[in-house]
């Protein structure tokens, strides 16, 4: 992430009883790369990469 401001902290409980904390971030960019998983056996089957500029509003 490119440009990063937190924009919120939260603090909680959960159902069983532990804390629990929500982040936030607004971001001017973002990349990303996900690992496809293959259907037999459940190992990587290829990368895919990805990203979004939001001041650009277009893909990375």
């Amino acid at each position: 992430m490119n440009n990063v401001v937190i924009s919120s902290v939260s603090t909680g409980g959960g159902g069983g009883g532990e804390a629990t904390e929500s982040v936030t971030f607004n971001y001017g960019k973002i990349n990303l790369n996900y690992i496809k998983q293959a259907r037999e056996g459940g190992a990587g089957a290829g990368n895919v990469p990805a990203g979004w500029d939001l001041q650009a509003n277009k893909p990375i």
